[in-house]
């Protein structure tokens, strides 16, 4: 089976892979950084549970130090605010693994600027450059069924 037209095909101890090979290489790499991505989320989790219950025992604190001088108070809702700012952070982190399945815009291509990581409907993973991105974001949408942006190094990134 012959290389389709903008296949990279890398070279492996010193002879070239057939496009199928590169390919499963490449789809062995996804999964990697895939499985690295879900570590981080479930310690991100983690760290949200922490917070929360944290965020309880502040609360308790907060009814404490109403009647208190304004700063204290103050105080209380700055690490409220902080806490919020965590979560958020922990769902834009969370959407980030996940992916997405609606192909992105043309702007967002060229605000990122970047690789894209895609998987088809048939499991094909394929890492895109920023041209072959907006090619497959039009005309691939029914075949594409996930979609991450990544980053120079191949990390996926927030989208």
């Amino acid at each position: 089976m012959g290389a389709n037209k903008g296949d990279v095909v890398p070279v492996s101890f010193g002879r070239e892979l057939t496009a199928e090979e590169a390919r499963d290489e490449r789809f062995a790499a996804a999964e990697e950084r895939l499985a690295r991505l879900s570590v981080e989320a479930d310690g991100l989790r983690a760290r949200a549970a922490e917070h929360t219950r944290t965020l309880q025992d502040l609360h308790g604190v907060f009814e404490f130090l109403n009647d208190r001088p304004f700063d204290v108070v103050a105080a209380v809702r700055g690490l409220y605010s902080a806490h919020e700012a965590l979560l958020k952070e922990r769902n834009d982190l969370r959407a980030a693994v996940a992916g997405s399945e609606t192909p992105p815009t043309d702007a967002e291509i060229a605000a990122h600027n970047g690789p894209w990581l895609v998987r088809r409907e048939d499991g094909y993973l394929a890492v895109l450059d920023v041209d072959d991105a907006r090619r497959a974001a039009h005309a691939a949408a029914p075949r594409t069924v996930r979609w991450w942006r990544l980053t120079a190094e191949g990390e996926v990134c927030a989208r």
